[in-house]
């Protein structure tokens, strides 16, 4: 019984003992666990950190490339910027310009409508209503102040061009010449602007326009058949080919004047030459005639 209640004694003698015991064990865990937390808490922080870092460091380096590519480009405009200053005084000191020039276009243009009629008098006689319209309507635009300077000047070039066009093509047409003192329908053969020809309906007479006299001359019965021919090419109706037709032949130029040559003083004795016959071997300039090929494209016209 007395070790009994020993036993007892010594348990209920222990027991706070072992109570006192067991707080420092609790309060080092406690310690470890908030210390672990304030460490992962810490840790976050860091990782935190050190992301925010990394984005301004990546913002920071994207704005320094930015930066350089916007210089680079600032760089390039001021060349363009610089040019476009450069065109737009030249643009300036051509339009300061534009009064003196209009003042020489104005007359060039009047000088080359002149040249181009006197130039449509003095040629073949070929087409003359549709080129004397074409003059007469330069003037008429000349006059016009609804159209600028540049449209009246394009005009002027289309008909340059218009009559440069008739020297490198063949064309027909029908109209009406004296003949026999009377009015008559025939069809006409242009030859480029070398030769104009004639042929009646029937067949019957051709003739060719003299530049020299200035009027119709017939032609022989031998060239009928190469103006008739001409004409169907200037036509489409034949396929183009070479045609021979009859061309003047061209006046023998003028002998040149010899110098005086000084010569001993003919003695009363000496002889006189016989003076040569200039009269053998003359001929008629305007009965001379050559033929000439004819290659020009066919590009018929209507009057």
């Amino acid at each position: 019984m007395i070790d009994k209640r020993w036993r007892w004694l010594w348990v209920v003698c222990c027991l706070p003992m072992l109570a006192g015991a067991a707080d420092p064990v609790e309060q080092a865990r406690s310690t470890v666990a908030e210390t672990n937390q304030a460490d992962a808490a810490s840790q976050d922080r860091i990782d935190n950190l050190s992301a925010e870092t990394r984005r301004m460091l990546d913002a920071y380096r994207e704005a320094v490339t930015r930066t350089q590519q916007l210089q680079v480009y600032n760089r390039e405009l001021e060349k363009v910027v610089t040019e476009q200053e450069r065109r737009k005084q030249a643009l300036q000191d051509r339009i300061d310009r534009v009064g003196d020039l209009r003042e020489q276009v104005e007359p060039l243009m009047l000088r080359m409508i002149d040249g181009l009629e006197r130039f449509v008098e003095a040629d073949l006689p070929f087409s003359l209503a549709e080129r004397r319209e074409r003059v007469a309507g330069l003037r008429e635009a000349a006059a016009n102040p609804d159209l600028n300077v540049a449209e009246r000047f394009r005009r002027v070039l289309e008909a340059y061009q218009a009559e440069a066009e008739y020297g490198r093509t063949m064309g027909t047409y029908r109209g009406e010449i004296e003949l026999d003192d009377s009015p008559r329908l025939v069809e006409f053969l242009r030859v480029g602007r070398t030769m104009l020809f004639y042929l009646t309906p029937d067949d019957a007479r051709a003739g060719y326009w003299d530049r020299e006299s200035g009027a119709w001359q017939p032609l022989a019965d031998r060239y009928r058949n190469p103006v008739r021919e001409g004409i169907r090419v200037a036509k489409d109706v034949a396929a183009p080919q070479l045609i021979e037709v009859a061309v003047p032949a061209p006046s023998p130029p003028e002998p040149a004047a010899l110098p005086e040559a000084d010569s001993p003083a003919e003695s009363p004795d000496t002889p006189a030459e016989p003076a040569a016959d200039t009269e053998e071997g003359a001929s008629n300039d305007s009965a001379d005639w050559n033929t000439a090929p004819a290659r020009e494209q066919p590009s018929g016209s209507a009057s």
